[in-house]
């Protein structure tokens, strides 16, 4: 049994010995008609000729990558996700009442105008004006209440915070006023919106009946005298575009989870929260501070029992 393996271990050996020279003769064999110059300017293994660059260009390439791969997120952040349960239940309304409003305009109301056992045309024209009435009003007031709604927010971070989460913690601890914030709403058809904010520019709403917003973009005196300067056909554009002034981001721990970096919409939230008591108070406001929407739910501590009993031995 030992000589049958030692057998097969000497020609294993041999063929390796053998492979290993063939190679060697092959690169001597190609090396003797390439001159020296050329064998330091061009690589001739197989991936860097693949990609025509050098010994040093790869290695610097390959020190870009994994300086490049060092980074954990990406520069610009997601930090809120509603969830797709939630975005389709939303989109389907939406959806449901502009095909509403869509049947009833384009086939209702016009068999109603052309009605024949109506004699009276003026009967005839106010029922076609009265269903259609009634076909926008489920579509404007879908529009109306779901228009604050916040699919997604994103920040940009910058280079510092994408290394680790304590730096990314850090930075939303510390966040400056002109970080941008980038708000995922739907339109009035559930196609998706991105509206840009600075923080600066973001208040926390008080709680009031049929208002489901409890964020608000206020409009600063740059923005104002932008809005002024704007012509006639512009304004157009920018209605049709459907600006949002008001967001309604839901709180909970559970939509921050979904996006892997819990605790930094928190920090952002209770930094709004402030600047609008600080707004408030400056300017001698009357109401409560506790008016303010909770846009942050504390967490519950639950008080610990003290034990005096002692247990049974």
């Amino acid at each position: 049994m030992n000589s049958q393996l030692h057998f097969f271990a000497r020609a294993f050996y041999r063929s390796t010995l053998r492979g290993t020279s063939q190679q060697a003769a092959r690169q001597t064999r190609f090396a003797q008609y390439v001159c020296r110059s050329c064998q330091s300017k061009f690589s001739t293994t197989a991936i860097r000729r693949a990609f025509g660059l050098s010994k040093k260009d790869a290695q610097n390439a390959a020190e870009v990558a994994d300086r490049a791969g060092s980074k954990k997120y990406p520069s610009r952040l997601v930090i809120y996700d509603a969830g797709d349960i939630r975005t389709s239940f939303v989109s389907f309304w939406k959806a449901t009442a502009l095909f509403q409003f869509g049947v009833v305009g384009v086939f209702i109301a016009p068999v109603l105008y052309r009605n024949e056992n109506q004699p009276d045309p003026n009967v005839r024209l106010m029922q076609a004006i009265g269903v259609g009435i009634l076909g926008v009003v489920p579509m404007a007031m879908m529009s109306y209440l779901t228009s604050p709604f916040v699919k997604r927010i994103a920040i940009d971070i910058p280079a510092y915070a994408q290394i680790s989460r304590p730096n990314l913690q850090r930075f939303a601890s510390t966040i400056q006023p002109n970080a941008r914030l980038e708000f995922t709403t739907l339109r009035a058809f559930p196609f998706q919106r991105t509206s840009t904010v600075l923080l600066h520019e973001l208040r926390a709403l008080p709680s009031q009946m049929f208002r489901f917003a409890n964020l608000e973009r206020v409009k600063t005196e740059a923005s104002i005298k932008r809005w002024k300067g704007m012509p006639w056909y512009s304004k157009f554009m920018e209605i049709i575009n459907e600006p949002r002034w008001k967001f309604y981001v839901k709180e909970g721990r559970q939509y921050t989870m979904k996006t892997g970096v819990p605790g930094v919409w928190e920090e952002i939230a209770q930094t709004i929260q402030r600047q609008s008591l600080k707004e408030q108070v400056g300017k001698g406001s009357a109401k409560p501070a506790n008016t303010l929407a909770k846009l942050v739910n504390e967490p519950k501590v639950r008080p610990v029992r003290r034990q005096t009993a002692r247990s049974a031995r």
